[in-house]
């Protein structure tokens, strides 16, 4: 007898499969040399890391594929690192952080092939909600990103990553709105650009990195 745990992963194996094979718009192309970005710790230099001990919404429960992510612009990456602060939502972010890392700039090495996560979630049934949710949020937290992300990821080596809107800096019908999510074990797909103290970067608006968080109406102390 199968178990109730066992069908309902077979049950969403089987409508990922479906999804895959019946659209093919699911799959989105981005060209070589589009600019990305993200915001680490000035004293990791290197940009393009893996990580399999990421416990974040796209991770490897398995530990087999690490996972990198990055921004379509720096505003993104920026509201994505500084959602809140270090004690959870709804406190500062401390200046201090912000002082110890670094704003870089990447670009693809190459066309990357990305899955579409709201297309997807979409023609399996899901609501974009459910894949944008915190991880305390509901029942379920991660646990329905990772299970798509580890499907995802093992397809087919050809599929490089993941594309989804930010929840927290959304740009409509751009890029430079969304994040990637790229796997392990393909060829080269980022090359770094670039670096900068992330407190002195200017972005696209003249502002800074403070003032632009300030805007989105967070505390910095």
């Amino acid at each position: 007898m199968v178990s109730g745990a066992k069908k309902q992963s077979g049950d969403v194996e089987q409508a990922f499969k479906a999804a895959i094979s019946n659209n093919p718009d699911l799959l989105v192309k981005i060209y070589a040399d589009t600019p990305f970005s993200r915001v680490q710790p000035t004293r990791h230099c290197n940009p393009v890391f893996y990580n399999l001990e990421s416990d974040t919404r796209f991770r490897d429960l398995e530990k087999e594929y690490g996972v990198c992510y990055v921004a379509g612009s720096s505003k993104v990456a920026i509201a994505e690192t500084f959602q809140h602060g270090p004690d959870g939502p709804g406190t500062p972010v401390l200046m201090k952080d912000i002082l110890d890392r670094s704003l870089f700039q990447l670009k693809a090495a190459r066309v990357l092939t990305l899955i579409d996560v709201g297309q997807l979630a979409a023609c399996m049934g899901w609501k974009l909600r459910d894949i944008v949710q915190a991880k305390g949020q509901g029942s379920e937290g991660y646990k329905l990103t990772q299970m798509l992300s580890a499907m995802c990821m093992r397809h087919s080596l050809e599929i490089d990553g993941l594309l989804y809107v930010s929840s927290v800096f959304p740009k409509a019908a751009s890029l430079e709105g969304c994040n990637l999510v790229l796997f392990e074990g393909r060829e080269t797909q980022l090359v770094p650009v670039s670096s900068e103290p992330l407190a002195e970067a200017l972005l696209t608006d003249g502002k800074t990195a403070v003032e632009f968080l300030l805007d989105l109406k967070l505390s910095v102390v």
